[in-house]
């Protein structure tokens, strides 16, 4: 049985994981920049970096398909969470979105929607629960 919490924590990890994907793609990039960009006069040697440069590009290119098919596979959870919420309450629905998908703090959830923060947890709570029942529901319609 899937727990909510756990789904919904796992779309930010996710973004997570891209982002440091993301991080390394650029660290790469840059690599390859220092690797290639000549100095004013300096002379260069055609074959000196073209080993590393050739690795540094194909770890590129693969980097690049890993962000792109971990990003399309965030999409698709994200598509099907739309689709839970769409059963659930609205403003519990909106909730779960601002926090897990959206990734606001809580204090600023409660800042635009002038409540306390006791008063989010209890509905956050509440809303989590009712997901909670959606994915059981879900669960058991899929066995």
């Amino acid at each position: 049985m899937t727990n909510a919490r756990e789904y919904l924590k796992s779309f930010r990890e996710e973004e997570a994981k891209i982002g440091l994907k993301v991080r390394q793609l650029q660290t790469l990039r840059d690599q390859l920049t220092s690797i290639s960009v000549s100095m004013d006069k300096e002379q260069v040697s055609h074959t000196k970096n073209v080993s590393v440069m050739s690795e540094t590009i194909a770890r590129i290119v693969d980097l690049e398909k890993e962000i792109r098919q971990m990003d399309d596979r965030l999409t698709e959870s994200k598509c099907e969470a739309y689709h839970y919420f769409d059963q659930l309450q609205p403003e519990g629905a909106s909730l779960l979105m601002d926090r897990y998908i959206d990734g606001k703090k809580n204090s600023v959830i409660c800042e635009e929607r002038f409540i306390t923060d006791r008063h989010l947890r209890r509905l956050m709570s509440e809303a989590i629960n009712a997901l909670q029942e959606v994915l059981n529901n879900s669960k058991r319609e899929s066995v």
